[in-house]
């Protein structure tokens, strides 16, 4: 074997000793590590998210809460005085709180008001999952168990997921004797 030979089969041989050494340290201890890394910020992203939507959800809530425990919404439930709508359900309320959706509803399930609006456009819209008459018995956000009640969360909706949250609607002094149920998302 004449030497140029020897030299080739040395430096094939180095090269594929060395491109096995480096495929085997980023298998085995590279790959690992960046997979771990990678792993851990995916996690704190995801708790990240979480936090923000709970934070969204809690703000909703509020919101709904300062509503529903208002005796002006509670008197336009029982007499459905259009002066409320005039000055309460306009569309600033929907942009200002970046509302889609408020909904007052009684006790029946029946719609004393209620609008879905995109707020891109400013145009009503109607969503399958809230009907503009009547709420079944089992709807999910008509659950209430008592006046301090409230039901929070995102509801998958024909539009896409929506964040929302249901309060029973009372008296300022949250009295006992709460007959409706307000709905915003």
């Amino acid at each position: 074997m004449s030497l140029r030979v020897r030299i080739l089969a040395i430096l094939c041989l180095v090269v594929v000793l060395y491109a096995v050494l480096d495929y085997s340290i980023q298998r085995f201890v590279i790959f690992p590590s960046f997979t771990a890394l990678e792993r851990e910020e995916a996690q704190k992203d995801l708790e990240r998210s979480v936090e923000a939507l709970q934070r969204e959800i809690y703000h909703l809530s509020l919101l709904c809460n300062d509503w529903a425990a208002w005796d002006d919404t509670y008197a336009f439930v029982q007499d459905r005085n259009p002066a409320y709508i005039e000055s309460n359900l306009v569309l600033s309320s929907f942009t200002d709180n970046n509302l889609n959706l408020i909904y007052i509803v009684d006790t029946q399930g029946q719609v004393v008001w209620g609008e879905i609006r995109d707020l891109e456009t400013e145009e009503t819209i109607q969503v399958q999952e809230f009907p503009s008459q009547a709420f079944p018995p089992s709807h999910p956000l008509l659950q209430h168990r008592d006046v301090e009640s409230a039901i929070n969360g995102v509801l998958l909706t024909e539009k896409g997921p929506m964040l929302v949250a249901s309060r029973p609607i009372v008296t300022s002094d949250e009295d006992q004797n709460a007959s409706t149920r307000g709905v915003s998302g």
